[in-house]
């Protein structure tokens, strides 16, 4: 038999074994947490927000796909481990939003890329690029353009960090905030970090870029000059009117402006920029001509239209032709610190010596090439894959660029283009005819035409053949040069943009250039239709601008259809110039079979259309606008479409042309009916809208179904916060989408007692394109709510949030909701909004039907009220100053505060700025359902005024006269007046007490007055002389009396609301009112 003490001791020894067992369990299952026991010592140490030029380790880095090696231009973020020990990346997250820290997540695989084994060492450093989706797209359904993004390697960040300054975060597996910071804006190579390495306490711009070593020290940053242009200063008229061109003549003033700005100014609050002088310095380029310098000026302070404080103008004089000017901006912040900026800083910026920007006066040198720019495309629009294609666009009409490698996976991208075109007799050798393409003046020589060599097909043993075309890809992707595509490295904007032509030599490269000419030009933006080009203002989507025709110099520049040629597009003849057509949909926009049903579009062509074209459309050499109609039940019709101010047309040559769908007999189209619009110019150039001819714009006429959504609420302008502080103000109130941005969104509300199944709707903001999106397969429950998240980012749909193929224009916008099962494109709810305040939303308050402004968003929950709506002022306009207004509207019982702003600056007849600063804080009453509101005697007349009521106000809070961008509901309307005269004093009639009521209260007021032996005073006689005799006496006590208790009748106006009194001659007056707002 054991011993006791030995059983005990293989007790204890089992329980020892045991108790290690268990340890080492413990210690494996606490091991992944103790190796992410350190991450939180983690510092994001250095930043790279605007990379420079050029293929240096701290710019970007070389990449190789599909085939094709290129070097990509990235940000960056440097990750330093200050220790003790190693620190495991796996698991953490690196987001630009720390609304939604899942924007890149470290895996293993990229763990151990960035660091040895996945684990960052102590005083270690970890550079994760952060350079987007930089590979291009391939064919996929989930996003608008039905492209999606090729994957980029594991170890990148799918992201790209704004160069104007944005949030950066590192967060643990668990979600944990281990380092994040506010980046501030950073000029082009500069980095910003912590000074020394992992001091969180330090952070500052440093004075060199140093991903992957020790940090720089800290820089002392000089001003950051960007220069915006130079215009050519016509003067003609009388009086004069100086006008601006690209072109400069001989004799004439240039322009120069810039942008100064201090990065690093200890008070950005004040106006003086932290600038103590700016300076141009000017010459001609030939070889010892004299340096001029000029003090550039803030442009704010003599051009009160202009609100930037960092643009500085300053005008070179006129110089004589034939010659080349150079100039370079200089500037010097308060601090003593200067920099200067060249032309060459935009290609090579350790250039030496630097070459200063420069620009001609009228032609230098000679050049016999004969090429001109022949057409533009400055929005091509990708093809929605899947069907759906918007009706004013035509299947890929714009021509598709496939890459260097071709299509891949049906990869198009519908890029946009310029076309050069050789109209001269005889070919032209693009290797030395040193002609170049840009879209900036300040940059001539931006994309060389030699390049085209070997990568068009029209250009064979580098020349371009006489009279062939040669398009040009403006992707700024020029790595995408190949067999049969050249691409130049700049992109075009569709609102504003330019495209030049310069034939530029400097042989000598001494920067007097022997040739220097702008040869050819075209611009379009909001100015050149202003100037009643209406072509030529922003570009609509697959339309062109060309000269026609084709080869012409001096032919005209119109819209027309593109011509890129067959693919691969090497370009084509251009077809004839057309008019603009923009279908603007139908009214009633939810039509029964009662209704008269009319269509609107508006037309403009470079010659004028009869604003009543003739009856037959079908005649030999007919010209004017048509529309064709039917239904699907063998209706059909095709009538004239009218701009002459009858039949349903509002207003006479406004240019929207109209027509009712009905044929002569007065027949309607019924059910789902289809219709195209038709303009045709006097030359017989037409356009139908939709392009393609077998396409119609389609819509329901019937009864409205029972049992459908409806559109609650609406919010166009919704605003991030900043991740350290809950600004803009307000920024936080109308919610965020599933991936943490504060985007757009509309709600649909079921009020039924039954599911609604949403996949048998479409929702979308143009009458003329009904299906532009179709809910996916969700069923909405009775009495629920869903946000559609108006974004154009489908690929951000999940289980839980639903993302629209669109987005809302803040300035004003529509949103429809359309049944598309059984009644095909039937219109079951929309609404229309103006301009939409930040995060304020419009919508239908809880159970009511009006629509307007809500008193607060509320998305996914029960709507708020209405916030105090005006819509109107009762009075003729111009009111005159000192009078008082009625205004009209919604839920004016909830108006809190109201202001009056006047203009700051006008151009003509037109605000170009308001003075919120200086707005008038008003008086008003509540009369009835309506505002009485006073007017200040001062406000001058003939200009507009603003009238603002808001229904949200706390006087405690610091608006600083930002109330109108804080988040809070208000409205507002624009009104004029004329010079002030005397006001009437207004009252209700009986009220001697003033309480804005009638009682036998106002009885006993009276004959306390009359008997009270002076102790009582009425400060309005008038509201106390009852029966309206002129004079004050018991008559009137009885008259009160008698309304109120036997049924004599109204007293005299002004009895039941505000006004004067009418009666000529009463001597009696009226001091103050505070119901009506008098004296008050």
């Amino acid at each position: 038999m054991p011993h006791a003490a030995s059983v005990r001791h293989e007790a204890e020894e089992k329980n020892v074994d045991r108790q290690l067992v268990a340890c080492a369990i413990l210690m494996a299952l606490l091991a992944p947490l103790a190796a992410d026991g350190g991450v939180e010592q983690l510092v994001i140490n250095e930043v790279m927000t605007s990379p420079l030029p050029g293929t240096s380790a701290e710019s970007g880095f070389w990449d190789t796909f599909n085939g094709v090696t290129r070097f990509v231009t990235s940000d960056w973020v440097e990750i330093y481990n200050p220790g003790p020990g190693a620190v495991p990346l796996e698991g953490l997250y690196l987001t630009d939003n720390c609304n939604y820290i899942q924007s890149y997540r470290i895996g293993a695989e990229a763990a151990a890329i960035l660091a040895p084994s996945g684990l960052l060492p102590e005083g270690g450093f970890a550079l994760i690029w952060c350079p987007g989706y930089f590979r291009g797209d391939y064919n996929c359904t989930t996003e608008p353009d039905g492209q999606c993004d090729y994957p980029i390697p594991v170890e990148m960040a799918p992201i790209r960090l704004s160069s104007t300054g944005e949030w950066i975060g590192l967060y643990t597996s668990a979600g944990a905030l281990i380092d994040g910071f506010q980046m501030p804006a950073l000029p082009s190579g500069r980095t910003y970090g912590c000074v020394p390495d992992g001091n969180k306490s330090v952070r500052t711009y440093l004075q060199a870029s140093t991903s992957k070593r020790a940090n720089a020290a800290a820089a002392v940053i000089p001003p950051s000059i960007n220069v915006r242009s130079y215009r050519a200063v016509k003067v003609a008229g009388d009086p004069p009117v100086e006008t601006l061109s690209f072109l400069v003549d001989a004799g004439d003033e240039v322009r120069i402006r810039v942008n100064v700005t201090d990065l690093d100014d200890p008070d950005p609050s004040d106006s003086d920029n932290n600038i103590a002088e700016a300076r141009l310095y000017w010459k001609l380029t030939a070889p010892g001509s004299f340096e001029n310098v000029l003090t550039m000026t803030q442009v704010m302070t003599f051009d009160p239209a202009e609100n930037d404080p960092s643009l500085y103008e300053a005008r070179i004089p006129g110089q004589a032709g034939g010659k080349v000017v150079a100039f370079h901006a200089y500037a010097r912040d308060n601090q003593g610190n200067e920099s200067r900026v060249y032309w060459s800083d935009a290609y090579n910026p350790d250039a030496s010596p630097k070459i200063w920007f420069q620009y001609p006066v009228g032609s230098v040198g000679f050049s016999g090439v004969t090429i001109h720019i022949n057409e533009v495309l400055a929005d091509n629009q990708n093809v929605r894959v899947g069907g759906g294609g918007d009706p004013a666009t035509t299947a890929e009409i714009g021509g598709y660029d496939c890459g260097v490698e071709g299509c891949i996976d049906g990869r198009r991208q519908a890029d946009e283009w310029v076309e050069l075109y050789n109209f001269g007799p005889a070919g032209v050798d693009l290797a030395t005819c040193d002609l170049y393409m840009t879209n900036n003046e300040l940059f001539p020589t931006r994309f060389r035409l030699a390049d085209a060599v070997g990568h068009h097909p029209n250009v064979a043993g580098g020349v371009l053949g006489a009279g062939t075309p040669m398009l040009v890809w403006c992707d700024g992707e020029p790595w995408q040069n190949d067999t049969v595509g050249v691409h130049a490295d700049f992109t075009l904007s569709a609102n504003e943009d330019q495209v030049l032509l310069f034939a530029y030599k400097d042989a000598d490269a001494n920067g007097d250039p022997e040739v220097f000419i702008m040869m050819d030009l075209v611009s379009w933006g909001g100015a050149k239709a202003a100037g009643g080009d209406l072509w030529l203002g922003a570009q609509d989507g697959d339309w062109s601008l060309g000269r026609f025709p084709t080869g012409a110099p001096e032919a005209k520049w119109g819209r027309m259809d593109p011509t890129p040629g067959a693919s691969p597009h090497p370009g084509a003849a251009n077809t004839g110039l057309v008019p603009a057509v923009k279908v603007l949909g139908h009214e009633p926009v939810i039509a029964t079979s009662s209704d008269v049903v009319k269509v609107t579009a508006r037309v403009w062509d470079d010659g004028k259309l009869p604003l009543l074209p003739a009856a037959d459309p079908s005649a030999t050499g007919w010209y004017g606008v048509k529309i064709d109609f039917g239904d699907f039940a063998g209706f059909n019709a095709t009538k004239v479409m009218r701009d002459d101010g009858l039949e349903g047309d509002v207003v006479a040559g406004d240019g929207i042309y109209t027509a009712e769908l009905t044929d002569a007999s007065g027949n309607k189209p019924v059910g789902k009916v289809r219709y195209a619009v038709t303009a045709v110019d006097q030359d017989g150039n037409r356009v139908r809208i939709p392009r393609h001819g077998a396409q119609y714009v389609l819509f329901f006429v019937g009864d409205k179904p029972a049992g459908t959504p409806v559109i609650t609420e609406v919010v166009a302008s919704n605003r991030n916060c900043q991740c350290d502080a809950a600004l803009p103000p307000g920024c936080d109130r109308a919610g965020l989408d599933n991936r943490g941005d504060a985007e757009d969104w509309v709600e649909i509300y079921n009020p039924t007692a039954s599911p609604i199944y949403l996949g048998d709707y479409s929702l979308s903001d143009r009458l003329d394109w009904l299906t532009r999106w179709v809910f996916p397969a969700v069923t909405l429950g009775a009495g629920q709510r869903i946000i559609v998240w108006c974004d154009n980012e489908l690929d951000e749909t999940d289980v839980n949030s639903i993302h629209a193929g669109f987005g809302l224009d803040a300035g004003g916008d529509e949103v429809y909701l359309v049944a598309k099962a059984s009644t095909d494109r039937q219109i079951v709810d929309f609404v229309r909004f103006g301009s939409q305040r930040s995060d304020v939303a419009s919508g239908r308050p809880e159970g009511g039907a009006d629509f307007g402004v809500l008193v607060l968003a509320t998305p996914g929950e029960p709507n708020s009220p209405l916030a105090a709506n005006i819509a109107s002022i009762a009075e003729a306009q111009p009111v005159p100053a000192g009078t008082t207004i009625t205004v009209k509207g919604l839920a004016l019982d909830r108006a809190v505060k109201i202001f009056i702003v006047d203009p700051l600056v006008m151009r003509g007849s037109e605000v170009v700025r308001w003075d919120w600063d200086n707005a008038a804080d008003t008086a008003f009453t509540l009369s009835g359902d309506d505002l009485r509101i006073p007017l200040p005697a001062g406000l001058a007349a003939g200009v507009p005024h603003r009238l603002c009521v808001l229904s949200e106000y706390d006087p405690d809070l610091e608006y600083g006269g930002l109330w109108r961008d804080a988040g809070l509901a208000w409205t507002d309307l624009i009104f004029t007046s004329t010079e002030g005269g005397v006001e009437e004093p207004e009252f209700k009639r009986g009220d001697a007490n003033a309480d804005g009521k009638l009682d036998i209260a106002d009885a006993i007021k009276v004959l306390s007055y009359l008997f009270g032996g002076g102790t009582t005073t009425l400060d309005c006689l008038d509201a106390g002389d009852a029966n309206d005799d002129g004079k004050l006496d018991i008559a009137d006590a009885v008259k009160i009396l008698g309304h109120l208790f036997a049924q004599t009748g109204p007293l005299p106006a002004p009895f039941d609301a505000c006004g004067p009194d009418p009666t000529d001659g009463d001597t009696l007056d009226c001091t103050k009112y505070a119901p009506c707002g008098t004296g008050v």
